[in-house]
C-alpha cells in the first residue's frame, strides 16, 4: 500500500472495529438488557456477560447507557436472586449515591430549588433531569418490596427512602 493509498490494513481494521465496539457497547448492554428481561433468555444473559465490565457514569444521556442498563440489570440481583448480576447492582447503587444529594460520593449540582442541574450540559438539562429521574424512580420501584440498601462510600443509606425523598410528587396551585 502506497501513500495514497484508499485500502486499510487489517492493523487500521482491527482498530476501527475494536473503537467501533467500544463505543457502542453501552448500546448493546442497554438492548441486551431489555431483551433478557422481556425473553428471559439466556443466549442474552451470557451476551451481557461477555461485554465485561462498563463505565463508571454519573449520567444517562443518549451518549452514555451504562447508568440505564445497570438499573435494568439490577434486577435480575434483586428480583430474580441471581448473583451472577451482583455487579451491575452495586454499579447501580454506586451511580445513584453519585446522584443522591448529600453522600460522600455525590456529584450532581443542585439549584436552590433542589432540581438536577449539568452545568457542562445547561442546554438541555431537563432531559437528562428525567432520564435520570426515570432510572432513579425505577430503582426504587424494584427495591420497595426488597431488603436491599445501598452503601454510599461505607455510609449505608436506605435507597428507597433517599430516592422517594429526590422524586417526591409536587403540588402545583393554580392562581385563581
Amino acid at each position: 500500500m502506497g501513500p495514497g493509498s484508499r485500502e486499510i490494513s487489517s492493523e487500521q481494521q482491527f482498530h476501527v472495529d475494536f473503537c467501533r465496539v467500544r463505543l457502542l457497547t453501552d448500546e448493546l448492554m442497554w438492548g441486551a438488557a431489555w431483551l433478557l428481561k422481556a425473553t428471559d433468555d439466556s443466549n442474552y444473559k451470557n451476551f451481557i456477560q461477555s461485554l465485561g465490565g462498563g463505565d463508571h457514569p454519573d449520567i444517562f444521556n443518549w451518549d452514555n447507557k451504562y447508568a440505564g442498563a445497570y438499573v435494568l440489570l439490577s434486577q435480575q440481583a434483586l428480583v430474580n436472586n441471581d448473583n451472577t448480576f451482583d455487579q451491575y447492582k452495586q454499579e447501580a447503587e454506586s451511580f445513584i449515591c453519585k446522584i443522591l444529594p448529600n453522600t460522600p460520593s455525590s456529584s450532581t449540582s443542585y439549584t436552590p430549588g433542589g432540581l438536577m442541574y449539568n452545568y457542562n450540559l445547561p442546554q438541555s438539562n431537563l432531559q437528562h433531569v428525567m432520564a435520570i429521574t426515570f432510572l432513579l424512580t425505577t430503582y426504587a420501584k424494584t427495591i420497595r418490596g426488597c431488603t436491599a440498601a445501598a452503601m454510599a462510600d461505607g455510609e449505608r443509606a436506605t435507597v428507597y427512602d433517599s430516592v422517594e425523598t429526590l422524586v417526591r410528587p409536587v403540588t402545583l396551585e393554580r392562581k385563581k
